[in-house]
Parts: structure tokens; C-alpha cells; sequence
């Protein structure tokens, strides 16, 4: 989020609303009820018309640059990923709708938590599905440490030593993991 990370339109459209007023933060350090009916936080949404739209959610403060009634195309920057609303890290979230109901661009289909990955009918073009893998976990930081890390400061990358003194009291490794779930019995998520 510091180094700017801007986020596209991914079609071509209208700006239909925006909200650029909401600080970045982890909402664990806010509490919930400080976000509650606007869980987006910052957010951009687009008509692409015939009933779709899409919407750009967890932008950083103040770096909307696009307003109701602009035209923009795939491409067009509408602002910089950041942690406002119900936000834990920095990100944005993506959502396609059509006629209000949520479609899994990578599957063209309602959204269904049970279904993942590439369908037969997916909204994205073959260009950019070759730029855009589709990972339903990833590791999102990981290092050492000479105790617990805090969860802030290893987010900025504050624990990147090169090196870790020899008389360190422990040697802590961290990882931080988005859509990590639990095993099964069977050794499967």
C-alpha cells in the first residue's frame, strides 16, 4: 500500500458513485461497529450497461481520481489499493454484478463459496486471465524474527533484518497467508 499499488478499470464504463472518505486501518484496531454499512471503506463503482457493474472496494484515502459520470476504459486508474472499511491488510476488493446479483468473473456464474477457479463461461478475456492467475490462497508476507512479531509492523516489513544477532533469545518464523483454511480429517481444505 505504501509503495502505490493502482487499481484498473476492468472495463469499459461510467462512473456511477464513489466514497473517499475513510481512513486506512486494520478494522481488529478499530472495532467493527466503526464500519458498519460501509464495509467497502473507499470504493468505485462502475456501469457497464445492460445491467453491469462493477465495484472496486478498500481503496487508500484520498487517491480516487476518477467521479460520478466520468467515462473510463479497461485500464484506466481509479485509484490505490489500501485497508479502509472492513480491511485486515492492504487490498481491493473486486465485485461483479449483474442486475444487483453477484457473478465470479472467473467463472461467469452466481457466487457460490463452494465453487473456485476457471469456468467454461469466465468475463475475462484471454489476455487477462494470462496476466491474472487465479490463487485462491497465497502467502501474503512471511520472516524471521528474535520474538512474537506484531502484526502492524510486520505488515509495513519492519522485520526485515539481514540478519539476526547470534545471542538472539529466540528465532521466530512468521508467515501471513490469505485464504488459508483448516484440514479436513481427510488432510484436505
Amino acid at each position: 500500500m505504501a509503495r502505490g499499488v493502482a487499481m484498473v478499470a476492468a472495463a469499459p464504463g461510467r462512473v456511477l458513485r464513489f466514497r473517499d472518505d475513510m481512513i486506512d486501518v486494520d478494522v481488529r484496531d478499530i472495532g467493527l461497529n466503526l464500519v458498519k454499512g460501509r464495509d467497502a471503506g473507499n470504493a468505485v463503482v462502475i456501469d457497464h450497461g445492460g445491467g453491469w457493474e462493477t465495484q472496486y472496494s478498500h481503496l487508500r484515502l484520498g487517491s480516487i481520481v476518477v467521479k460520478p459520470g466520468d467515462q473510463v476504459v479497461a485500464g484506466d486508474v481509479l485509484g490505490m489499493i489500501g485497508m479502509s472499511g472492513r480491511a485486515e491488510f492492504p487490498l481491493t476488493a473486486f465485485q461483479v454484478r449483474h442486475h444487483d446479483a453477484r457473478v465470479d468473473p472467473f467463472t461467469g456464474e452466481a457466487e457460490r463459496d463452494d465453487k473456485c477457479g476457471v469456468g467454461k463461461e469466465t468475463l475475462w478475456t484471454a489476455e487477462a486471465l494470462a496476466a491474472i492467475t487465479y490463487q485462491p490462497t497465497g502467502l501474503l508476507s512471511a520472516g524471521f524474527s528474535t520474538g512474537r512479531p506484531e502484526w502492524p509492523a510486520a505488515r509495513r516489513g519492519d522485520y526485515r533484518a539481514e540478519s539476526l544477532p547470534r545471542d538472539a533469545p529466540a528465532i521466530v518464523y512468521w508467515v501471513s497467508i490469505l485464504g488459508a483454511r483448516r484440514a479436513t480429517s481427510s488432510g484436505s481444505a
